[in-house]
């Protein structure tokens, strides 16, 4: 490897106060490691993040996966993404807007949505065991068959939200408003502080 003087011979190129903002709304990025990628305020609008492979099938062995796991999405507009499937551990999307965002079945263990705005997004047979959602909007989100246990959910925001089927052990609400949302037998055998 070389010297970092022989990387970056110009490092005042890289100081630049001028505020800078990733666009890549509508763009395939199917299949890429951005693992601890910063992205922060980023501008994704309709990205898709999976797709097919050689076998034009979804849900096979080939299909291009990204992995976002430990990525900075921090105020990123990830509104209507298509993340199905998408490895998202530890990932902060605070203040991140994931409006009818696609993130089912994904793995968003310990993922931080505070402060975020996903009205209408999908987290359908998604794992998010204890992922944070507190001060948090996701009305009439999609959370049917999600594992939601240990989740922190103080003062979300989710009228008319679908919790059927999911597993919301150990998981805390306090102040939330979950008014005219779906829950069912096995979603409101809580176990959780409320």
């Amino acid at each position: 490897r070389p010297p970092r003087s022989t990387l970056f011979p110009y490092p005042t190129l890289f100081r630049s106060q001028l505020p800078f903002r990733l666009a890549l709304g509508g763009a395939d990025l199917s299949g890429l490691n951005l693992r601890s990628v910063l992205l922060t305020g980023a501008e994704l609008r309709g990205a898709r993040f999976r797709t097919a492979g050689d076998d034009d099938q979804m849900d096979t062995y080939d299909d291009w996966v990204t992995d976002l796991s430990g990525s900075g999405l921090t105020e990123a507009d990830l509104t209507g993404a298509f993340l199905s499937g998408v490895t998202l551990r530890r990932t902060n999307l605070g203040r991140a807007i994931v409006n009818r965002a696609n993130f089912s079945g994904g793995d968003l263990e310990g993922a931080n949505f505070s402060g975020a705005q996903g009205v209408s997004a999908t987290f359908e047979r998604s794992q998010l065991f204890q992922a944070s959602f507190t001060g948090s909007n996701f009305g009439e989100a999609n959370f049917q068959n999600a594992n939601l246990q240990g989740v922190k959910g103080a003062r979300f925001q989710g009228q008319d939200a679908v919790f059927t089927g999911a597993n919301l052990r150990q998981s805390s609400w306090r102040d939330a408003n979950l008014s005219r949302s779906q829950l069912d037998r096995k979603s409101t055998r809580l176990n959780s502080s409320h």
